[in-house]
Order: structure tokens, then sequence, then C-alpha cells
């Protein structure tokens, strides 16, 4: 499950972003990230769609690790569970910003990483004793980078992480 995820993210962005000009690329920005010009259908597609290769490559190197590690130590459908309760609050987080911020756009899976980070870091925190720091360093950096970068998805992933540790 998580290779087909891993797949589709890169063929979504390979095929879809980054060898198409004009048109194609214009329907890709609108179907596919979240802005205050987009369709009601990015709220779903936009954890799908990437616009950079570094945020492509750091989304799915989460979900490579700490997706699989989820999936095979809780099962798939946990996994699902954590996976939908933090894209749904980061689209709404995101709608909700654009909303206000009209310059402001969300693409790629940042909602998805970053409840898998918030979830394992306090859940599994000798999967991250490698930083020496346990689970406390990564849930504190992408806490930093979601309120200084402005990334509204990444705090709704964070808290759909933690909303799925309470009750999942």
């Amino acid at each position: 499950m998580i290779r087909q995820l891993v797949l589709l993210n890169a063929g979504i962005y390979l095929g879809g972003y980054l060898l198409t000009s004009g048109p194609i690329k214009q329907q890709y920005r609108r179907f596919m990230t979240i802005d205050s010009n987009s369709s009601v259908l990015s709220l779903l597609t936009a954890h799908f769609g990437h616009t950079s290769m570094p945020s492509l490559l750091f989304n799915m190197s989460v979900l490579w690790t700490l997706g699989h590690y989820t999936a095979t130590k809780y099962g798939c459908q946990k996994f699902v569970m954590i996976a939908g309760v933090s894209m749904a609050l980061g689209s709404v987080f995101a709608a909700a910003q654009s909303r206000q911020t009209p310059g402001q756009s969300l693409a790629g899976g940042s909602a998805i990483s970053a409840g898998l980070i918030t979830y394992n870091a306090i859940q599994n925190p000798h999967f991250f004793r490698f930083l020496r720091l346990g689970g406390a360093a990564p849930l504190g950096l992408l806490t930093l980078y979601s309120v200084y970068g402005k990334d509204a998805a990444s705090f709704g992933g964070i808290s759909g992480g933690a909303l799925a540790l309470l009750f999942l």
C-alpha cells in the first residue's frame, strides 16, 4: 500500500507537473493545489499534487519510513485513519488560510507527513533515537516549521496526528 502511494505521488508529480507546460500545468495547479482559486476537489487531491522536488522527496521519505512502520505495526486501517484525519484537518486549515491570505497555497503531502511524524514521535519515540533526543526533536522542529513557515497544512497534520493518538 505504501509503495503504491509513493508511486502515485511520484507519477502525478512527474507526469502532471514536471513534464507538462501551459494549460495542462494551469489545470494541475487548479485541481491539485489549494489556493483562493482552486476547486472543491482540491481539498482531497492537493495532498497528492506536489509542485517541488524537495517537498516530494521529503514527503515520500516520511511516507516510506514512518508510513511503512505504522502500517506494519498497527495495520493499514490505522495508517489510513491517521492519514485521513491529518488530510482532513490539513485541508480545512489550508482552505481557511488561503481565504485569508490570497497568495498562500497548499501543494503536496505535508499534512500526511506531519500527522505521521506527530503520531510516531509521541507513540513510538524510540523510532527517533538516532536523533539522541527521542520524539521531542522532530515534533518541535515540525511545529516551528509550521508556525514560522505559515504552513497551515502541516499544522493541520500535527493536529490530526495528535487527535489520532487520542481517539484511535
